[in-house]
């Protein structure tokens, strides 16, 4: 495992090294003149590629795209957007997400070359992905929004769930909904709930006022599969998700005390901890593994590849454990894992 380790830290090295001596092809910007941000990026076969994000919005502030407005007319709130360029940088298409109330996109992936899938949240009643009208949230709640659009745009179906009245910040994305699909069209989704969440008819929930975590299932063609509770006696956040071409899911987060998924639970061995879990098609829990040191451990990135080699990122302070080995920082700072 170690060998590993450094093997890859080597490489990121070397092509870090090798950037300089890279050209860029084309640059595009979109935006108001307040807080906006891109949160997630996916490229297509063709070389296209779409962005997903959250723009201000105010009174007098009308993010744009080029000539295209995404947004105006809010009060002082976010809205979330699509846009999508070719391969030399041309705008395709922008689409704008949101009504009066915050609302935002956080995760996108492409299926081949036809298909787009999106998620993200929304707290505003009247909102809309496309032409796709969406259930109303609850008072101070969030909703979840799933959607599959095609390479133009347009909208093939949109799901919801509630999610409670979970945190949304533009700093960080802790609590924000991340989405992965495999070559078959399987589709994850990995997020935060506050005490309860309802998928279709399908309730899960936690401790009272605690935010926790949840791994959902959907078909490309927009049917819900499943859900699983994340569940932990203190609030947990970070959910990452990958899928292998079997359609097994693998998910991590943070936790504080321990995390529990169907009837496994495991335990920190600092204030807060890595946890990783697989779960198949079906959605039984096939293991659960919790890693880290005396400290603070945190995980970032999820990914794996097309031999299943898994591979997860994050940092840790003073000390970091998987399996028999065990890595140390330099005293007083926070290293990278890369495992």
């Amino acid at each position: 495992m170690l060998k590993n380790i450094l093997a890859i830290f080597i490489l990121l090295l070397i092509t870090s090294f090798t950037c300089f001596s890279q050209q860029v092809d084309w640059l595009a910007t979109g935006g108001g003149t307040s807080n906006d941000g891109g949160a997630a990026i996916s490229t297509d076969q063709n070389g296209n590629n779409y962005t997903v994000g959250f723009v201000f919005t105010g009174t007098t502030t009308n993010p744009r795209f080029g000539t295209d407005t995404i947004s105006k007319g809010k009060n002082n709130a976010y809205d979330g957007f699509i846009v999508k360029h070719d391969v030399r940088g041309n705008k395709k298409w922008v689409k704008s997400f949101g009504a009066i109330g915050n609302d935002g996109l956080t995760g996108i992936k492409t299926i081949g070359d036809t298909s787009i899938v999106v998620v993200g949240l929304y707290r505003s009643s009247g909102v809309k992905l496309d032409t796709a009208s969406l259930a109303t949230p609850q008072s101070f709640s969030y909703n979840l929004v799933v959607g599959l659009l095609d390479t133009a745009g347009n909208v093939k179906w949109a799901k919801t769930a509630e999610l409670g009245n979970i945190f949304w910040s533009t700093n960080n994305n802790f609590y924000t909904p991340t989405v992965d699909v495999n070559s078959s069209g399987d589709i994850v989704i990995g997020g935060s709930y506050r005490t309860s969440a309802k998928f279709d008819t399908t309730t899960i929930s936690t401790n009272s006022n605690v935010i926790a975590l949840f791994v959902a299932s959907y078909s490309i063609g927009g049917k819900f599969n499943w859900v699983k509770n994340v569940s932990s006696p203190s609030t947990s956040f970070g959910t990452r998700v990958t899928l292998d071409d079997n359609g097994n899911i693998y998910c991590s987060g943070m936790y504080s005390i321990s995390v529990t998924i169907d009837s496994k639970t495991v335990n920190t061995a600092g204030s807060r901890d890595i946890f990783l879990a697989k779960i198949d098609t079906g959605g039984s829990l096939k293991w659960l593994k919790s890693y880290g040191g005396t400290s603070l451990d945190e995980a970032y990135g999820l990914a794996i590849d097309k031999f299943n080699n898994l591979y997860l990122g994050g940092r840790f302070y003073n000390s970091f454990k998987v399996g028999d080995s065990t890595l140390s920082t330099i005293s007083g700072t926070s290293n990278i894992i890369d495992c």
